[in-house]
């Protein structure tokens, strides 16, 4: 998908069941922010695909009838929410069989209260779009400045990186603000395009 689409764009598209390069480009968009809310929702690993799935098949199925409505929240808020019910089925219907087949394992209760699933949610969503803005401007910076803010999110120190590039160390902390300042610029488009 070209980054020229936005949200309202690819849920238009998404609507039409038979669009499959759309359908795609949603799944790339959500998909990661989906499974972080699972996975936080202390679900084990091993099911935490199953019931991706699961809420992406919900999705594709309401999708086609779902009203975007800004003023009554934002779509990543009715994402979590389907897939908050999606974990909660999943939490009982494993914890039904894990009672019929009487083992010592239990699957995780539905104790999670509905400020820890907004927190979780919302802090799910800053990780997501932080790594889409990055997957966007990466291609797009000199490999010496790649290479520095890297090594800056690594904790190496300024005076080490200027060291190892052969920099002056005002020029890793420009570097650092340049990246900083894309970083920003895009996480505030894809906020609108994605929210």
């Amino acid at each position: 998908m070209t980054w020229m689409n936005t949200r309202m764009t690819l849920l238009g598209k998404v609507k039409d069941k038979h669009d499959d390069q759309s359908w795609e480009d949603f799944v790339s968009f959500y998909k990661r922010y989906i499974a972080g809310i699972v996975h936080n929702m202390r679900i084990p690993a091993d099911e935490v695909d199953d019931i991706v799935q699961t809420v992406l098949l919900q999705v594709w199925k309401k999708l086609p009838e779902f009203e975007y409505n800004p003023s009554q929240g934002k779509f990543r808020n009715w994402l979590a929410t389907i897939t908050v019910n999606r974990v909660r089925d999943a939490q009982r219907k494993f914890g039904r069989k894990n009672e019929i087949i009487e083992t010592n394992e239990s699957y995780p209760t539905d104790n999670t209260s509905k400020p820890e699933i907004e927190e979780i949610a919302n802090e799910e969503w800053l990780k997501h779009i932080s790594n889409l803005a990055w997957e966007r401007i990466e291609p797009t910076l000199a490999p010496s400045v790649h290479k520095a803010f890297t090594l800056y999110l690594k904790g190496v120190p300024d005076k080490d990186i200027a060291n190892e590039l052969e920099l002056a160390e005002s020029s890793i902390r420009v570097y650092r603000s340049r990246v900083e300042q894309l970083m920003i610029r895009e996480v505030a488009t894809l906020e609108r395009e994605l929210s």
